[in-house]
């Protein structure tokens, strides 16, 4: 409640406290674990997430969480015991490995670096074997054999799209080790028709070159521990492969209730798979987000069941190539089963090549505003203090009420649409670094933000800045209603914009050039107009701009008293301000009055 408050130093306080309880839940370090992280208590979270699962070892939240901790800094031996840490709880996970071999590196220590580096390549190209095979669940033989044709190759390549140039192959060996091997092309229609024919078993890499991801699954799998410990007993294991349909069905439950397409498959071995397509490649980070807020609202995983989400990171750092997944309708080297499409009655479709054309993808305008409808609760609050940023971004914040507007609506909703971000990258985007920096730190609190992409949208940017006019055009529902009409001393071959407030109205323009709708101040016979009428020409543009707005709003205003008296059966009504009347005119006009 605190950090909600914004009353950070009371939640840093609280947090401490911790120490003064005994602690017998993992969701509670979890929880807590999540308050350090969002304090930027980078040590607290980390030692919360571990106490997590030190008492739950397949906690979902806090396993994914410490995943995500920043763990690498400018003091190279506390990163190292931050990564062990890590490691220690996710033993299975190549990045921190990587992050090791660099810090040992930096150590000179040459000899651990390359171990740690081998281990990370290790992970990244085969799976963790087991040690002893589970029981497969039996198919019947008529689904075993696909029948597809050029058509459905085809269809399936336009679904299944992930990093450019590599994919992967799995193998298993005589003892019955499995893994995947990178193939450094990308996936031709050759490979998928091996796939589906069941000569090969291919893996996608999710994440691009842009961090972006065409596809996403949720992974519903029997823990290990109950595999090895339930190996060689039949009934308990198809109670178990049971389960991991079950808790399918109650995720997939949920994506119906929120009109979410998805599809369910036999992953092959020990679980099944939850498959959602994007119309266009999205931030990973956007998809974890949306995949977590799915299993949120699932619940929690049956005993002896996990959930895992792919992508299970934001980025691929350094030279890694990301999560891989399993694609359907392969053979699963293990058990030989091939993986199919399932109803919720966990029966195999009868026509497994015709469910791809009828998959429906969903947008990403979609996941943004399902998030925004059900996870955030906007509300009105003062801006947070910005002693800390520099005069020029102060300067904007304090003197244009709509680029405050923003700045405050990202922060509390955690959302700002195009047209929004728009305006303000030609806005702070014109303050220099500083000014970049904040337009990072404001659009970052939004659900739909990527560093990458913001960054190239700050470096394709022209060279002059957004005009008060076009933000009035831009965001009129809002705009007027905040009062944008301030009265700026235009400078030499200059326009009204927000900028002027950051520069404190300078007498020349400090910008390259006009936008590109802005008219010349220069005749057709060459002569200048005077810099007078020029400046009085636009304040004229710009108040009968503002009168219009005005005479819009009072119309809208208007219409709603109508509104309300037409239901009322009234034609008066008693306000604070005194007896309002309405008097009609001509049509559908009417006058108003208030009699004190």
């Amino acid at each position: 409640m605190s950090v909600k408050l914004g009353d950070e130093d009371n939640a840093k306080k609280l947090l401490g406290k911790r120490t003064d309880f005994t602690i017998d839940q993992a969701d509670i370090y979890s929880r807590l674990g999540h308050v350090a992280q969002t304090l930027g208590l980078r040590e607290a979270a980390l030692d919360n997430f571990s106490q997590a699962l030190a008492l739950d070892a397949d906690h979902f939240q806090a396993k994914d969480s410490l995943k995500q901790l920043q763990l690498v800094d400018e003091d190279i031996y506390s990163s190292i015991e931050r990564l062990k840490k890590l490691i220690h709880f996710c033993p299975d996970l190549a990045q921190p490995y990587r992050d090791l071999a660099y810090c040992y590196a930096e150590l000179g220590e040459y000899g651990q670096a390359q171990e740690s580096y081998q281990q990370a390549l290790k992970l990244e190209m085969e799976a963790i074997p087991e040690e002893k095979p589970i029981t497969p669940v039996p198919q019947s033989v008529e689904v075993q054999e696909l029948i597809f044709s050029d058509e459905d190759v085809s269809i399936y390549s336009s679904l299944f799209k992930g990093k450019d140039g590599f994919f992967a192959r799995q193998w298993v060996n005589e003892k019955g080790r499995r893994g995947f091997a990178l193939v450094p092309h990308s996936l031709d229609p050759e490979d998928i028709t091996h796939h589906l024919s069941g000569n090969e078993t291919l893996g996608l890499y999710l994440l691009n070159v842009e961090n972006r991801v065409c596809l996403a699954v949720i992974d519903i799998d029997i823990d290990k521990k109950a595999l090895l410990e339930y190996a060689n007993d039949e009934k308990e294991t198809g109670r178990l492969h049971n389960l991991t349909h079950k808790d399918a069905v109650m995720i997939a439950g949920v994506c119906d209730d929120l009109k979410i397409p998805v599809v369910i498959e036999d992953s092959g071995y020990k679980g099944r798979h939850l498959w959602f397509f994007f119309t266009d490649p999205i931030p990973a980070k956007l998809a974890r987000i949306f995949l977590k807020f799915i299993i949120e609202k699932a619940g929690k995983p049956s005993g002896g069941i996990h959930w895992e989400i792919f992508p299970n990171i934001d980025k691929v750092r350094g030279k890694g190539f990301g999560p891989l997944i399993k694609l359907p309708l392969g053979i699963h080297k293990r058990t030989n089963r091939r993986c199919l499409f399932l109803d919720r009655e966990d029966n195999p479709l009868p026509e497994q090549m015709a469910v791809l054309p009828q998959i429906k993808h969903i947008t990403q305008h979609t996941l943004e505003e399902l998030l925004l409808t059900y996870t955030v609760k906007p509300k009105a609050s003062p801006l947070k203090d910005t002693k800390e940023e520099s005069p020029l971004v102060e300067n904007l914040l304090s003197g244009c009420k709509v680029i405050n507007y923003l700045v405050n609506k990202a922060r509390d909703t955690h959302y700002l649409n195009n047209s929004e971000r728009i305006t303000l990258l030609y806005t702070l985007g014109h303050l220099g670094s500083e000014g970049k920096d904040f337009l990072h730190k404001v659009i970052s609190n939004c659900i739909n933000y990527d560093y990458d992409y913001t960054e190239k949208q700050i470096r394709k940017m022209k060279s002059s800045p957004i005009s008060c006019p076009k933000i009035r055009e831009k965001h009129e529902n809002f705009a007027l209603d905040l009062g944008c009409n301030c009265n700026f001393r235009i400078p030499y071959k200059g326009y009204p914009s927000p900028v002027l407030h950051a520069f404190k109205q300078p007498k020349t323009w400090p910008f390259q050039s006009p936008p590109l709708n802005e008219k010349s101040t220069i005749n057709q016979d060459n002569s200048t107009i005077p810099e007078s009428i020029s400046g009085d020409l636009k304040k004229y543009i710009e108040l009968k701009k503002q009168l219009g707005g005005v005479e819009k709003s009072i119309h809208r205003i208007e219409e709603g008293m109508s509104s309300y008296f037409d239901k009322a059966g009234t034609e008066s009504i008693i306000t604070e301000y005194g007896l309002l009347e309405r008097k009609r005119k001509a049509g559908n006009k009417f006058e108003w009055t208030i009699k004190l």
